[in-house]
């Protein structure tokens, strides 16, 4: 899914991938449309990142460590100095000992990991009159944990890891109030009962050894 005006011709996968563009269009106008849930089925995690995003680590390490931890939702911190982040994106280091922390919310971008069954379960909440999916990330933690991951603690479905860290190119972070605040009335209906008080719940884990074991097996 292309939004920067590029063909990407150079790209690695473009003779393997459908390569879909539409102008002034962004990730969650098109998750809505050409992603839906019999498609989400056939994998495992499915990532969104902005073409503006630098993860400094290796996808599948990460996703051992989601995987073991069994992460619903989880992003990486923000690396480097930027502005107009919410602060709990940014690094914490006592727990960056612990791989990181649970949390009662995750940022839109610019990298979300979500594994299919959480995915499955935001495709029916995703209004399909948003592109951006600002507001998005102040209810959907509380949403997974009420409709789809009965099973699972509410303290137990979002995390930020901050062993694993992106950089953004954007100076300003991500979208401003102004511009992303027209997709608001979108999620009216659940702020109210699922809205998002962007805090820190505990740590991960005790220690690196997940981080560590993981990090063997993909070398």
């Amino acid at each position: 899914m292309v939004h920067d005006n590029s063909s990407w011709t150079s790209h690695d996968a473009f003779r393997k991938a459908i390569w879909i563009a539409v102008d002034i269009q962004q990730r969650f106008w098109y998750i809505k449309r050409f992603i839906p849930i019999h498609v989400i089925k056939a994998y495992r995690y499915m990532w969104i990142v902005d073409d503006d995003a630098h993860p400094i680590f290796n996808p599948r390490h990460y996703e051992c460590v989601t995987d073991y931890y069994n992460i619903s939702l989880s992003s990486p911190i923000y690396a480097g100095d930027i502005q107009g982040v919410h602060q709990i994106t940014r690094l914490v280091p006592a727990t960056a000992s612990r791989i990181g922390r649970w949390t009662d919310f995750v940022e839109i971008g610019p990298v979300v990991v979500g594994q299919t069954d959480a995915w499955q379960c935001l495709w029916n909440v995703l209004s399909p009159a948003v592109g951006l999916g600002y507001g998005l990330d102040n209810i959907w933690c509380k949403y997974l944990s009420f409709h789809c991951m009965q099973q699972t603690t509410f303290g137990n479905v979002c995390a930020i890891l901050d062993i694993f860290g992106s950089y953004h190119d954007s100076p300003s972070g991500m979208t401003s109030g102004w511009s992303g605040g027209q997709e608001m009335p979108a999620y009216n209906a659940h702020y109210q009962k699922y809205s998002s008080q962007i805090t820190t719940i505990g740590p991960i884990a005790n220690d690196l050894s997940v981080y560590n074991s993981c990090n063997f097996k993909n070398e």
